[in-house]
């Protein structure tokens, strides 16, 4: 939908470091589990890393509805993620946007009151999404 082909190309490439990121802390995840790391710490530091590849999604995300508001597909008076998804609501084809409007809000946990994710529902939402 993006006409702009530098522009879905660079996304392209944001969303793939989104999973290659993820590909990344699940492996580590992983090894970490079978290699003997027990107790709290490590969990939440695990789930803290698997939160970084869900905060840049939502980047991702933010920049895609901007450049579809900036080709004139909607208008919203700024580039907030909140705004942006509200004004697209009714005019962009969305699969399930109280579930995109979910991880929104689960992002502003994480991104303006650090609210940690758990790991499992971080992961389950990218996989959704991507």
């Amino acid at each position: 939908m993006i006409r702009d082909t530098n522009i879905q190309k660079e996304i392209q490439r944001d969303w793939a470091g989104v999973g290659s990121l993820l590909e990344q802390f699940q492996v580590s995840a992983f090894a970490s589990q079978i290699g003997g790391f027990s107790g709290i710490y490590p969990h939440k530091l695990l789930d803290a890393a698997q939160n970084l590849p869900f905060i840049i999604a939502f980047a991702v995300l933010n920049d895609v509805l901007e450049q579809l508001k900036n080709e004139g597909n909607f208008k919203s008076k700024n580039n907030q993620l909140g705004t942006l998804l509200n004004e697209s609501k009714n005019v962009l084809s969305w699969c399930d946007f109280a579930l995109i409007d979910k991880g929104r809000n689960l992002r502003n946990d994480l991104a303006h009151r650090g609210q940690i994710l758990k790991r499992k529902e971080s992961t389950a939402l990218l996989r959704y999404y991507g």
